[in-house]
């Protein structure tokens, strides 16, 4: 994990990332740098609207508190909106159940010649939290719903998702009614699909 740089040296970095039309700011509460970068863009007081700024939603975020944690965010970054909130991962599977990620050693006793299996932590975040065990496919449908409500209230202007499967993408586009969140029977249907 490398040290976050310090608030002065990354006052001068996005200075001149933005003084040579890099616009873009990707932020994630996951990242830890939402704190640092918000203060830094404060410092130079660039218009907002002059620079891109997403941040990102983790999976292991319940659904009631995706707003408050979208809040948070933009406290922490220092701004009233941000330009897009992506859900960071489509949720737990192909052992990606981050975190904690562990890591499992095998050894085999040479005196009696049982398997020793151990398992440590490797997790260097504690901030973060597992996924829930109820979790499901599902819960990333309602989620995304929970994710529009932060456009109708202007806490964001767009929505997105990072590390999706071609199908995963598809299952969302075709349960979020991009016109506005669908009715809660439609959403059972397509939930139920």
């Amino acid at each position: 994990m490398q040290d976050k740089p310090v608030q002065g040296e990354l006052k001068s970095i996005i200075a001149a990332a933005l003084k040579n039309f890099y616009l873009g700011f990707d932020t994630a509460a996951i990242y830890d740098n939402e704190s640092i970068i918000g203060a830094a863009l404060a410092s130079i007081g660039a218009p907002r609207s002059s620079f891109w700024l997403q941040t990102k939603l983790w999976r292991s975020v319940r659904v009631n508190e995706v707003e408050k944690k979208l809040r948070k965010s933009l406290k922490q970054l220092q701004i009233d909106y941000v330009d897009c909130y992506i859900m960071h991962w489509p949720g737990p599977g192909r052992g990606l159940h981050f975190p904690p990620v562990t890591k499992t050693k095998t050894t085999q006793d040479a005196a009696d010649n049982t398997i020793i299996i151990s398992t440590k932590s490797i997790n260097k975040n504690p901030k973060v939290v597992q996924v829930p065990n109820d979790w499901s496919s599902d819960m990333r449908l309602l989620q995304y719903a929970a994710m529009s409500k932060c456009v109708d209230k202007k806490l964001t202007k767009h929505l997105g998702v990072s590390n999706f499967t071609f199908v995963a993408s598809e299952r969302i586009k075709e349960y979020y009614c991009y016109a506005g969140e669908p009715t809660r029977s439609e959403r059972r249907k397509r939930v139920a699909k």
